[in-house]
């Protein structure tokens, strides 16, 4: 059985997953709140998910020293992963 002391360092350790979830969470009840529908209040939280990613996306490229051209290309890439999870979660609805 692991200890509290090893518990607390594991939740501390994995605490940013936690706390990445906040943004698009808050996007998503503030959009029921201002009376979108479910449906649009998603997709404003896929928004700010993309939004999320391709920041995130530049700055783990700064952080690996990119500039210019490849530092546009890597936050691109990032931010359209997020447009393609969007596209192929879009596709597959189409499906049911």
């Amino acid at each position: 059985m692991p200890t509290w002391a090893h518990t607390r360092a594991v939740l501390r350790a994995k605490w940013p997953i936690v706390s990445a979830s906040y943004l698009p969470l808050a996007s998503l009840l503030l959009a029921r709140l201002l009376g979108a529908e479910p449906s649009t209040a998603a997709v404003v939280a896929l928004v700010v998910i993309v939004v999320l990613l391709t920041a995130c996306g530049w700055t783990a490229s700064r952080s690996a020293g990119l500039r210019g051209l490849p530092l546009s290309g890597m936050t691109l890439l990032a931010g359209g992963f997020g447009v393609l999870m969007i596209l192929l979660k879009a596709a597959l609805s189409q499906l049911h």
